[in-house]
């Protein structure tokens, strides 16, 4: 129940501060009431993450940590980490997917999907069909596709989804010895089965053709805010198919053709998109760094530019580093690129991106055991970092804003309750929204965007030491927001500039005296967002 203080702090006060209290208690208590109904504002899609094996022996570690998949639930503060037994193999390939207010619904290992309690949808077997899967399944492990699968929301229906995923054969080369041959979608409808979700549409064939494995597709909005662009990257040629879903389905739009021909079709790259959308990025062993910028409104690339990354492990010769991963910072300004041994700093916005590189880690000089690859960018503003081995380990890019060590990385910095051999989820950016003055953004999201944007989430209420302000249903493309959190007579207590692609912020207001203080969000000095809580 709420509380207020108990001393009576209108008495306490001039005139005009007993003005100000009034409407703020008045404002206060209609700010709680609309918290009640935020429901399904939210655009929380990648809020919970499934990852790991099942029955990865590793002598090294304890044997319960050997056989439960990791769940990360971003909708706590600090973040959920447990461990769930008996599931099937996500060691190499899966993803999990909420809905838009970040509850769990459903996930994929590669070769089915599955609802929420973890059973198979009814029709939710036989993915990515083929030699492969059926002797993978035999087996009883994960499908040799790293980070071959993500989701979409389908537009303009909030029941169906899109998953994407690639199809493998084997080959003589590569970390597990497969290449993409196949891009498909499968379709889950979540109204069915009683709620549970089942799948209307399967292994739909959207590209045969040798395709870069795992890391060779991402997503990116449209400039005008609803639609989303596919890039799926092939092989041996420097040609990009692009593709748009609409409400309408996925148009097959385009192929582009830029920069250098790639040499490498296995599964050991890495690629994203901006947070903004302004820029894509990918890395592999062999072609090593490569920047384009990206039309959001067109699709189009340009701006080639190629970056050659030698390793501290081989000196001269990359070609034989393990692995690459990428990230963006939340404010699309600065690429971090793991190597296997080394995390890098690139500032985006640098005349000359190369000389902007600034070793942030090098495992060999620490001696500390561990290794880096796959990364992502999380709801909580934060870049996580897996490593290219068995451990239980995340590295955490604490600040990736800042420029660089001020970045805040921290090796071994979360301890997962399971095995992690070689993979996390790939998750777009799910947040982003139209593109204003664009030239596309015609759509008129305006009035529902105005809507989402009043209303603010602060837990717990009352509030004694740490409060959590949860933003993460609003658009952040529109420039930078400033957080500011202001007391009973108007002193500002705590500003600061929000991530682009957080989710939420954790304050500590526990130096703050006993009152009720109001959250803001403002942008160019405007007003966005209020929330109210109580300090006791």
């Amino acid at each position: 129940m709420l509380r207020l203080p108990k001393h009576n702090l209108l008495k306490q006060k001039s005139a005009p501060t007993r003005r100000f209290f009034k409407t703020f208690l008045s404002l206060f208590f209609i700010g709680c009431l609309s918290v009640l109904s935020l429901g399904l504002k939210a655009q929380k899609h990648d809020f919970y993450w499934l990852f790991g094996p099942q029955g990865v022996v590793h002598p090294s570690t304890p044997y319960e940590e050997q056989f439960c998949t990791n769940h990360i639930d971003f909708n706590t503060v600090p973040i959920g980490l447990y461990g769930v037994y008996g599931l099937n193999d996500l060691s190499t390939c899966g993803t999990a997917f909420s809905d838009k207010s970040g509850s769990f619904i459903f996930y994929t290992d590669g070769l089915s999907i599955y609802n929420r309690n973890y059973v198979p949808m009814p029709n939710g077997s036989g993915l990515n069909p083929g030699t492969v899967a059926n002797q993978w399944i035999s087996a009883g492990i994960s499908y040799p596709s790293i980070r071959g699968v993500f989701i979409l929301p389908a537009v303009g229906n909030d029941s169906l989804f899109y998953v994407f995923h690639n199809g493998v054969v084997w080959d003589s080369v590569g970390v597990l010895g497969v290449f993409s041959n196949c891009l498909y979608y499968t379709i889950v409808n979540m109204n069915l089965n009683a709620g549970l979700g089942d799948v209307t549409i399967k292994n739909h064939v959207i590209i045969q053709d040798t395709i870069i494995g795992g890391g060779g597709m991402a997503a990116c909005r449209h400039a005008n805010g609803r639609d989303w662009w596919l890039v799926v990257q092939n092989a041996f040629t420097n040609c990009f198919h692009k593709y748009l879903l609409t409400p309408h389905g996925l148009d097959t739009l385009q192929v582009q053709c830029i920069g250098d021909t790639l040499h490498f079709n296995q599964d050991r790259g890495s690629n994203t998109f901006a947070p903004d959308g302004s820029k894509y990025v990918w890395s592999n062993p062999f072609e090593r760094l490569s920047i384009l910028d990206f039309d959001r409104c067109t699709g189009e690339f340009s701006n080639f530019r190629r970056i050659y990354v030698v390793d501290s492990l081989t000196e001269a010769d990359s070609t034989t580093v393990i692995a690459d991963g990428v990230s963006i910072s939340p404010n699309s300004r600065f690429l971090y690129l793991s190597t296997g041994s080394e995390l890098r700093q690139y500032d985006l916005q640098a005349s000359d991106i190369a000389g902007s590189e600034i070793v942030i880690a090098n495992t060999y000089k620490d001696e500390e055991g561990y290794t880096l690859w796959l990364s992502q960018l999380a709801p909580d503003g934060k870049i996580y970092i897996n490593q290219f081995k068995a451990d239980t380990a995340l590295h955490v890019i604490h600040n990736p804003d800042q420029a660089g060590f001020n970045c805040n990385f921290e090796r071994k910095a979360i301890h997962l309750p399971c095995l992690d051999p070689y993979t996390l989820p790939y998750y777009p950016n799910y947040l982003l929204g139209p593109l204003s003055g664009s030239g596309c953004d015609t759509l008129d999201l305006s009035i529902s965007e105005q809507k989402k944007e009043k209303q603010l989430n602060v837990y717990p209420n009352p509030a004694t030491v740490f409060v959590t302000i949860d933003y993460g249903f609003t658009n952040w493309n529109k420039g930078n927001v400033e957080l500011q959190i202001i007391n009973g007579i108007g002193q500002l207590m705590y500003e600061g500039k929000l991530p682009p692609y957080s989710g939420f912020q954790k304050v500590n207001v526990g130096s703050f005296a006993r009152g009720i203080y109001l959250v803001t969000l403002k942008q160019q000095g405007q007003v966005i967002g209020n929330a109210w809580f109580v300090k006791e």
